[in-house]
């Protein structure tokens, strides 16, 4: 993939060919309308079910309810929908995932660098945060109760599951689609599968985490809430809420990404992959 500036330029701007280059102006503005565009579309329905699993985590709504009241609200009054605080947080979460991505790929193109580990670091660091301040912000505004510090306990279950789906998003995939090549499905097929599956797999293993992190956000640590409590609480929300955390990793690792990609490379007149 040939660098935004000839290698002769990045050696002139940087100082040497060791050194990291600035791509140009207009090649980061390109990067941040590829990010803002892609995130625009699967910010909508990821708002609505992350919403959704909030409200039905602390006892404020049900999953098909919420889910119900926010598909009308995007229907009847898309403007509102899409001017609403929580599809704002979102939208921000995914526009600086992408951005980051871009950004860096965009950097080592033109410092002629592999992008592996740079990205890696980059979107896992910018996720991270962004994702568990997301998650933090609808628990104080969904919850159906009065606004309270957010426990530490919490933020420290997100960032473990978190972790986990970073990790398994971008260790698996490889693997995974080159077996099914070998089994002859398209590589198309594979890419886009090995990038889905895995994700949605470990939703079985972080929605507990997720769950546990609200419920200790509703009831706090010495309210008088048993093990045993937060075990029912677990069985009652435990498959529903998996359902809707799979649901959502179709836009939200398979569309928006893809999308991004794509919007990249047409932007910057690069051929698509």
């Amino acid at each position: 993939m040939p660098p935004f500036t000839s290698s002769t330029e990045a050696v002139e701007r940087t100082g040497g060919s060791s050194s990291w280059a600035v791509p140009e102006a207009i090649t980061l503005l390109k990067d941040f309308a590829a990010a803002f565009i892609a995130s625009a579309a699967l910010s909508i329905p990821v708002t609505i079910i992350d919403k959704a699993v909030v409200e039905n985590a602390t006892g404020a709504n049900t999953l098909g309810a919420s889910m119900r009241t926010a598909l009308v609200k995007l229907l009847t009054t898309p403007h509102k929908f899409l001017t609403s605080r929580e599809y704002f947080v979102v939208h921000g979460v995914y526009t600086a995932t992408y951005l980051a991505a871009n950004w860096t790929d965009s950097v080592c193109e033109a410092s002629s660098r592999s992008n592996k580990i740079p990205k890696l670091a980059s979107t896992t660091l910018v996720n991270l945060g962004a994702a568990a301040s997301k998650d933090r912000i609808f628990g104080i505004w969904f919850s159906g109760k009065p606004p309270a510090p957010f426990p530490l306990v919490s933020w420290s279950l997100f960032f473990v599951r978190d972790l986990g789906t970073m990790a398994t998003a971008f260790s698996l995939p490889p693997a995974i689609s080159q077996s099914m090549v070998e089994r002859d499905y398209s590589p198309s097929t594979a890419k886009y599968v090995s990038q889905i599956a895995p994700v949605m797999a470990i939703q079985w293993l972080t929605v507990p985490l997720h769950l546990i992190a609200y419920d200790l956000y509703v009831h706090k640590l010495g309210s008088g809430r048993t093990a045993s409590d937060r075990l029912a609480f677990l069985r009652q929300k435990y498959t529903e809420t998996v359902g809707a955390r799979s649901m959502r990793i179709f836009p939200a690792f398979g569309l928006g990404g893809l999308g991004n990609t794509w919007l990249r490379n047409a932007l910057l007149g690069k051929p698509q992959e």
